[in-house]
């Protein structure tokens, strides 16, 4: 009998952390190319990085509810979700008062 293929949450941990980093990429790029114009283009391109992020947590926690056997804690793994998208809604939020 095949074994069901194991959820991979090292990986989506990894994925968060990339779009925190995309997240802060372009906050960084719009600190250093200020421009006001420019600024509504920015929030939605933002934006579409924090909700991919959002979509990816919702994914490991719906994983994470159905799952019989985790590699490390539930909650471990919940707070750690957590934090990397707080992180990628932070950024977001210093956008968005900009």
């Amino acid at each position: 009998m095949a074994r069901k293929q194991e959820f991979d949450y090292f990986k989506m941990f990894t994925r968060a952390a990339e779009y925190s980093a995309q997240a802060a990429d372009i906050l960084n790029s719009i600190f250093q190319n200020f421009d006001p114009d420019t600024l509504k283009e920015k929030m939605k391109e933002m934006h579409v990085v924090e909700h991919a992020a959002d979509i990816a947590k919702h994914k490991m926690n719906s994983e994470l509810a159905h799952a019989f056997i985790t590699p490390i804690e539930r909650e471990d793994i919940m707070l750690l979700s957590q934090k990397l998208d707080d992180v990628t809604d932070t950024v977001e939020d210093v956008l968005i008062r900009l």
